[in-house]
């Protein structure tokens, strides 16, 4: 009774196996490349850069489509339908390499097979698109001019440099700056399209709008951490929350935005001149106004004058001669007065800043400042070019050189 079950068991599981191996046997692995051009639909020239995914799976080529958010840069899914990616030359032509895929029944056996590739093209400036017309492919085969897409551009590029200049001099700035630029996408977008680069002097940002706008409003900020810098416009007006920037109007491939920037953080300039409390005739060999100790000060809200404690604030006077046999020129000379001094002002008019300083002549040589010292009062400002006071006098006319007295003293 149970030799009849047990030969019919073996029966049903040979002919299972039997299934198996002939299935297994027709299964085989295929690769092959495939080549096209993309081109614009206008105007027929190459797309350069245009990303190309290759799918052999319809249905996820069409899912990750539908899943695409327009104005966002597309990424595939990681499923397996999804095998490999290319980005067009600068004619728009292309090749995806080794496309692979497993078939159980070949069309020719095990030697080669065919197989329908789904596509998408991405690029910011076309959107996100399928392959109009199938796509077979033959494998062990390069498949070159298979693909042949046009697209019409919904999206400008617009490269823009950038210009950093110092609102003083209008000469580019040599530190690196964080640019933000806000590129509307509809006429008054509240959430304009936000691009962000670090640029030193001078660098292009590349920004996309949509292609019916024909051209759109950028608003440029410049920034920097613990800068000593401020954003401000051509004249110094500081561009904040309560003076903003007034949008640029951009078009086309390229444009340029010049962005002002001045500074909080001022150098004092080296400071020369000439000495004169006597009136001399410019023969004498030696002079009482050489060896004197020159100060840097300025007066206090007291309206007492005060020298500055730095290194750079002090100085003293010498004879200059010139010619071969040592002519005497100038008596009471010094130099380099101010070097490596800074003062910090942010609220200030104007591209650069303007400091109220002192210039003290110790001229009874007690080693400060006192009466019968000798001073002079003038203005500087914070662009570092070199000044050079001429001769400062306190006799005959001009008279520059003034008496130190009791109330100029703390």
């Amino acid at each position: 009774m149970d030799k009849p079950r047990l030969n019919k068991s073996l029966l049903l599981l040979a002919l299972f196996t039997s299934i198996l191996l002939a299935l297994s046997s027709c299964s085989a692995v295929f690769k092959a490349n495939l080549g096209g051009k993309v081109q614009d639909d206008e105007s027929d020239a190459g797309i350069a850069n245009m990303a190309i995914y290759a799918y052999t799976n319809t249905t996820q080529r069409d899912s990750d489509k539908d899943n695409y958010i327009e104005g966002t840069t597309f990424n595939p899914s990681s499923a397996a339908g999804y095998v490999a990616r290319t980005n067009s030359d600068n004619d728009g032509s292309f090749v995806i390499n080794k496309i692979v895929w497993e078939s159980t029944f070949p069309e020719f056996g095990k030697t080669a097979d065919y197989k329908e590739i789904a596509l998408l093209f991405y690029h910011e400036d076309y959107g996100l698109h399928k392959n109009k017309d199938p796509v077979w492919i033959t494998s062990d085969s390069t498949n070159v001019s298979m693909v042949d897409e046009k697209f019409s551009k919904i999206n400008q590029t617009t490269n823009i440099r950038i210009d950093l200049y110092d609102a003083a001099t209008h000469s580019l700035i040599n530190e690196s700056f964080d640019v933000i630029l806000k590129v509307e996408q509809e006429s008054g977008d509240p959430k304009p399209k936000e691009k962000r680069s670090t640029i030193t002097r001078s660098g292009v940002i590349a920004v996309t709008y949509p292609v019916a706008l024909g051209e759109t409003n950028v608003a440029a900020t410049a920034t920097l951490a613990n800068s000593t810098w401020i954003q401000c416009d051509e004249d110094g007006t500081v561009i904040d929350d309560n003076n903003p920037l007034e949008p640029f109007e951009v078009s086309g491939s390229n444009s340029v935005i010049e962005l002002y920037l001045k500074q909080r953080h001022h150098a004092f300039p080296l400071i020369s001149g000439e000495i004169e409390t006597i009136a001399r005739d410019g023969s004498e060999k030696d002079f009482d106004d050489d060896g004197l100790t020159v100060w840097l000060g300025e007066r206090n809200s007291d309206g007492k004058i005060e020298r500055f404690n730095k290194p750079g604030a002090q100085t003293r006077t010498r004879t200059v001669e010139t010619g071969t046999n040592g002519t005497v020129i100038r008596h009471g000379f010094f130099s380099n007065l101010g070097a490596n001094m800074t003062w910090d002002e942010a609220v200030y008019d104007g591209t650069f800043d303007e400091k109220d300083v002192v210039l003290i002549i110790d001229k009874n040589k007690d080693g400060v400042v006192s009466e019968g010292d000798y001073y002079y009062e003038f203005t500087i400002i914070g662009n570092d070019v070199p000044l050079d006071l001429s001769k400062l006098r306190f006799h005959g006319t001009p008279k520059e050189l003034e008496a130190v007295v009791a109330g100029d003293l703390p």
